[in-house]
């Protein structure tokens, strides 16, 4: 799906007269997640935190929105980014990274996605002991 489709179909979610912001989340999550190449996220309004596609446990999920408000508050203009939070046992997926931005000054509300930590084996040629 073009991204220009993707975007159509979120706002679609978002604008059905009488529908919740959680319902749109769902009805929107696969599309959410495909927008930014990730695996889930979540949408913040003050201390609310509402989850789509594959999140950590909500205590994490609480825990990140908390950090990454924290640092828009700061510097709203900016998104926040964070490539260190693989954390073992932390919820599903372990987290390799998350990028939030904020919709307001305050960093009171706003959405955050998150990707799965990337495990990679690499082949070697020769032996690794070797200089």
């Amino acid at each position: 799906m073009h991204r220009a489709a993707l975007q159509l179909s979120i706002i679609q979610a978002f604008g059905a007269a009488g529908r919740s912001v959680q319902a749109a989340l769902k009805f929107a999550a696969v599309n959410l997640s495909k927008l930014m190449d990730s695996t889930g996220g979540a949408l913040w309004v003050d201390d609310e935190v509402m989850s789509f596609g594959h999140t950590p446990h909500a205590e994490v999920m609480v825990a990140l929105v908390k950090q990454a408000r924290a640092a828009l508050a700061s510097v709203s203009e900016r998104p926040w980014h964070n490539t260190h939070l693989g954390v073992p046992g932390a919820g599903t997926p372990v987290l390799g990274g998350a990028l939030a931005i904020a919709l307001d000054s305050q960093a009171s509300k706003g959405p955050i996605w998150l990707r799965p930590e990337l495990r990679q084996v690499v082949l070697w040629g020769g032996t690794r002991t070797s200089r």
